[in-house]
This record gives structure tokens, sequence and C-alpha cells, in this order.
């Protein structure tokens, strides 16, 4: 089950533990558990439904250094060349 979940107080430092960041003021979707039950019932957050087929609140965040990274690269632009030394490969032929 998924829920939207905002501070109660938006100067409230919330931790989200799946992402490893504090809750946003303005909230996020997340997926329901123990920890976001626990701290609706101190009145830490205020949670509501999600619809199923919602998904505006379901973006997936990329870090800015990743999605710049790979911008415009072609993973198989170049192949990993394989390191020759020039011995012979180990095949012999039987006259």
């Amino acid at each position: 089950m998924r829920k939207h979940v905002k501070p109660a107080d938006k100067a409230a430092s919330i931790p989200d533990p799946a992402r490893k960041t504090d809750l946003p003021p303005e909230g996020r979707v997340v997926e329901w558990s123990a920890h976001w039950a626990r701290l609706e019932a101190r009145g830490d957050i205020k949670a509501k439904d999600v619809p199923d087929g919602d998904s505006a609140d379901t973006k997936v965040e990329k870090p800015k250094a990743a999605a710049d990274a790979g911008a415009g690269a072609n993973p198989q632009a170049e192949a990993p060349k394989a390191a020759t030394s020039g011995a012979p490969s180990g095949r012999t032929t039987n006259p």
C-alpha cells in the first residue's frame, strides 16, 4: 500500500529510511510500513491514501550527477578491447 506522507510540522526533520534522506516539507509517496504508521500515531506526519493508478507522485528521483554522467553516452560505442600479447593462443594443429 502506498500513501502520500508529509511532516505535520514543516520545520520537522522526518527520516525516510527507504531513501536515506529526510522527508521534504511537501511530502512524498512512500510504501506504507510500520515506520510510517508509528510516526502517524505520534502525530509527526500526516498521511493520505494514494489511488492505485496515480503515478504523478511516484516519480523515481535520480541523483543529478548520475543523470548527467550518462547523458549522451552510448555504452556500446566502444567495446573494451581484449589485450593481445602476441603469444600463441595455445592451439596446435596436428599435421
